[in-house]
């Protein structure tokens, strides 16, 4: 059996058109929800499956459904032995294509929802750096005129393990 799920819309005409749709696609039962916080009809419509049904859903960006609610949905879906297919974008979650694009889009959902959580890679993290690239040439330059470690340490204002850390940088060609 094939069964549809839309969220109403307020728009009769859209809302018509999607009905009509549903027909199109063949499905026997179409439940609608009035807004995205209860989603009761969407329980009745998962309560009502059995093995081989399909839920099919005219598109996810008209469902709005969090990360969280569509993998809930595919499991319930996955557990009664049920299949789940959208028209937009065109997929099925019984194929090895549709099961990819359905991992695609719940990550894709997830950086949508999380977008703090998302850090760039080449960011630094932890503590600011003591010195900058110009301190580095400075100890650097001070370094090859033989002076003193101590002295550089006092010149500079840092610690002499600090000063060590530095130099290590400098010897292994690195930057701050």
């Amino acid at each position: 059996m094939r069964i549809g799920y839309l969220l109403y819309d307020s728009n009769m005409d859209v809302d018509q058109q999607r009905r009509h749709m549903m027909q199109r696609l063949h499905c026997q039962a179409v439940f609608v929800d009035q807004g995205t916080h209860t989603r009761r009809q969407l329980s009745m419509a998962l309560t009502s499956m059995v093995g081989h049904d399909v839920l099919v859903i005219d598109s996810l960006k008209q469902a709005g459904f969090s990360a969280f609610q569509f993998l809930s949905l595919l499991e319930q879906i996955d557990r009664r032995g049920a299949t789940l297919e959208i028209g937009s974008p065109q997929l099925q979650s019984n194929t090895p294509e549709g099961q990819q694009r359905l991992l695609e889009l719940l990550i894709h959902q997830l950086r949508v929802e999380r977008p703090g959580n998302t850090r760039q890679l080449s960011k630094r993290r932890g503590r600011r750096p003591k010195l900058d690239a110009d301190a580095m040439r400075q100890i650097a330059e001070r370094l090859r005129n033989g002076l003193n470690t101590r002295d550089i340490a006092k010149y500079m204002d840092v610690s002499i393990a600090t000063l060590y850390r530095y130099k290590r940088l400098i010897e292994d060609g690195n930057e701050v």
